[in-house]
């Protein structure tokens, strides 16, 4: 998924196996988020990566306590 603006906000890649055997599809989204899946295709991955940008752009902002 790319921006208007031209950055990355997610990216869709295969997924292996323990015998190195593609075993469907990943996705993970920019930053430090680690690759959720597998999901059987490419389009239901990239869906996926689509629904939790949006979960993670809609997420109530979190205060910050008053000691950081």
């Amino acid at each position: 998924m790319i921006a208007e603006n031209s950055s990355v906000l997610g990216h869709v890649e295969p997924s292996y196996g323990g015998t190195g055997r593609r075993n469907g599809w990943t996705y993970r989204l920019a930053g430090s988020f680690p690759p959720a899946g597998p999901y059987k295709t490419r389009e239901d991955a990239a869906l996926q990566c689509a629904l939790a940008w949006v979960r993670v752009a809609t997420a109530p902002v979190r205060r910050a306590l008053a000691g950081d």
